[in-house]
């Protein structure tokens, strides 16, 4: 999982939109896994999870995940 993520993450980065890619841990769950994205617009966001390795990394986290995702899409309260 590791690997796969590695691999997305270095074609992510290369993305036009792209801020922030990071897979992280959570502090008090160590079998917890949270994926930060920060995107310079809705739209590259929309763009990047169309993308072939994404779909592919997101099967991999789905052969994994126990009960129902979270996705939370947040939005600059001010500029």
């Amino acid at each position: 999982m590791l690997f796969a993520f590695a691999k997305a993450r270095e074609l992510t980065l290369r993305e036009n939109g792209v801020i922030a890619f990071e897979l992280n841990r959570d502090a008090r769950y160590a079998n917890r896994l949270v994926v930060y994205e920060r995107w310079k617009s809705l739209a590259a966001l929309e763009e990047h999870l169309r993308t072939p390795y994404i779909t592919k990394l997101r099967g991999t986290f789905n052969e994994m995940i126990v009960g129902t995702p979270e996705f939370h899409v947040l939005t600059p309260a001010a500029e």
